[in-house]
C-alpha cells in the first residue's frame, strides 16, 4: 500500500495557558477526503480531554489529573476516521502537554501505551494496562 506524506497543521490552544501553541506534524496518511485539511486539536482541561472534530465526527483522548500526574484513560476514534493517523495525533498532543507541564504519566489506555512503546520508547510512564 502506498501512502502519501501529508502535512497537517494542528493548532492547540490550552485554556490553562495564555499563549496559543501551534504544532506541525508530518504524517503518512492514505489519500483520504480530509488528509490535506488542517485538523484542530482542542484541549478541554475542565472535561479532561483532547478532541479533533471533523465534519460532525469527534475523536477524543480522555485523561484524569491527580496532583502532578496525568492518566490517559481512553482514545476514541469514529470508524470513519480510523486508520488516518488521528489517534496518533491525539496521543502525541496529549503526551506533549504532559511533557510541557512536567507531569508524571500513567496509562490505562492500550492505544496510548502502544503509541509510547512504538514512537516514544524513551518516555517514562507507568502502565495500568
Amino acid at each position: 500500500m502506498l501512502s502519501q506524506l501529508t502535512k497537517l497543521t494542528l493548532n492547540s490552544t490550552f485554556r490553562s495557558s495564555l499563549i496559543p501553541k501551534t504544532t506541525q506534524f508530518i504524517l503518512p496518511i492514505m489519500n483520504q477526503p480530509f488528509a490535506t485539511q488542517s485538523l484542530k486539536v482542542e484541549h478541554e482541561p475542565l472535561k479532561g480531554r483532547f478532541t479533533i472534530n471533523h465534519e460532525g465526527l469527534e475523536a477524543k483522548l480522555l485523561y484524569k489529573m491527580k496532583d502532578q500526574t496525568i492518566e490517559f484513560t481512553h482514545t476514541g476514534v469514529p470508524k470513519e476516521m480510523e486508520g488516518k493517523g488521528v489517534g496518533k495525533v491525539l496521543a502525541k498532543e496529549g503526551l506533549q502537554f504532559a511533557k510541557d507541564k512536567n507531569l508524571k504519566i500513567e496509562v490505562s489506555c492500550a492505544f496510548v501505551k502502544h503509541y509510547i512503546e512504538k514512537y516514544e520508547p524513551h518516555l517514562a510512564f507507568r502502565s495500568k494496562v
